[in-house]
């Protein structure tokens, strides 16, 4: 990705970030823990975040997440495809 390609996602992504107060992450810490915390505890905030927002996504490669079914996760190779494919 150039320069140019690297600065419009990045700004695009930065439109599209919410700051999440830490109270309010940890009110869906049980959720997140009794869906991810015996697969992996690091990643029980990750979830947890995610939860504390209507319709979030993740984006990760880590396949942990492909393990629960509270939010809907996305593999680099979609995102990819999203900022790529789809203006072709």
């Amino acid at each position: 990705m150039n320069q140019k390609e690297y600065t419009e996602m990045l700004n695009y992504l930065l439109k599209h970030i919410t700051l999440i107060p830490e109270e309010v992450v940890q009110q869906k810490h049980d959720e997140a823990y009794e869906s991810l915390g015996k697969i992996d505890p690091n990643d029980v905030i990750f979830l947890a975040t995610a939860l504390s927002l209507d319709n979030s996504k993740i984006w990760s490669d880590d396949g942990h997440f492909e393990k629960q079914d509270k939010v809907r996760v996305f593999k680099t190779k979609h995102m990819v495809g999203l900022f790529f494919l789809s203006g072709s």
